[in-house]
């Protein structure tokens, strides 16, 4: 029944997450594995907006965070194959090739192909073909909705979102966008390939990334940012005014702005915010330079 099936839903994505964050405690200082028990119980928790929306956010994260911990510990094929969950939400895919070809690691490759061929080809043998096509033609009906309607995209954080608030016709936007898309994009590439970059560093960075580089990104993907900032605490980050601003911001602020009675233009806070926390996971891998990270950090 959906009274019981719902709330265990949710129970599952929060105890997932929560796991999935513990899976890096290892690595960690003591003091700073406290404070991401305690930022990541807290973050599950506050972001109710999960709740609220149904969305499988906090599971994807955790089935992400998983997958890197595993190929962080030596287990390529464990992490390919849950890297391959991730396939559920395919708008926020678009950088995990990239993170995954950019290592080197064939079997990680290997699997993680395999995990999302798997997930698309066995539910079609059970349903047919015609999924695909009510999958397609739901897209295009969502897609008109977004770009006709502009107010109905303020809970947004994508700089599409931004632009088309801004007055910026629907080609303009998309075609900015994709060069946020691939901003990001280049910097996953570049971080994944560069040895001796921590692992905290690199999973933060794709983490924050994923959101900014998806112009489908709602704010119930603040979960992921969040478990991005968490790493990147585990990297050494976070003693500096902008890093505790930007822990409001995504931690509290973005758990309830969707939801109040007035409208929140939510897209114009959060696109920068995400940005910001972006750029602050690349000065981590020692790209932007130490004055940067002093400022950032």
């Amino acid at each position: 029944p959906y009274a019981v099936a719902y709330p265990l839903f949710v129970v599952l994505g929060i105890a997932a997450f929560a796991v999935a964050g513990a899976l890096t405690a290892p690595r960690q200082a003591a003091t700073t594995r406290r404070w991401t028990a305690a930022l990541l119980a807290g973050g599950a928790l506050m972001l109710f907006a999960q709740v609220y929306s149904g969305q499988l956010t906090l599971i994807w994260t955790a089935a992400l965070v998983t997958a890197l911990a595993l190929h962080d510990r030596g287990h390529p094929v464990a992490a390919g194959l849950m890297i391959g969950l991730c396939s559920i939400k395919p708008p926020l895919c678009l950088l995990l090739p990239i993170a995954v070809i950019a290592t080197g690691d064939r079997r990680f490759v290997a699997a993680a192909t395999a995990s999302v061929t798997l997930l698309a080809v066995v539910p079609t043998l059970w349903t047919g073909i015609g999924y695909w096509q009510d999958w397609i033609a739901a897209l295009a009906t969502q897609s008109d909705r977004v770009g006709n309607d502009v107010t109905s995209i303020r809970g947004m954080l994508s700089w599409y979102a931004v632009l088309r608030g801004l007055g910026l016709d629907q080609p303009a936007a998309v075609g900015l966008h994709a060069l946020v898309t691939l901003g990001a994009a280049v910097a996953v590439w570049t971080v994944w390939r560069r040895p001796g970059v921590p692992f905290a560093a690199r999973a933060g960075l794709l983490l924050i990334a994923v959101p900014l580089a998806s112009p489908y990104a709602w704010y119930y993907e603040l979960a992921i940012v969040l478990a991005g900032m968490l790493f990147l605490i585990g990297a050494g980050w976070g003693r500096g005014p902008i890093a505790w601003v930007l822990f409001v911001i995504v931690w509290a602020l973005g758990g309830f702005l969707p939801f109040l009675a007035h409208p929140v233009e939510f897209r114009y806070i959060m696109a920068p915010a995400v940005t910001l926390a972006f750029l602050a996971a690349l000065s981590q891998t020692g790209m932007l330079g130490r004055r940067v990270e002093r400022v950032l950090g």
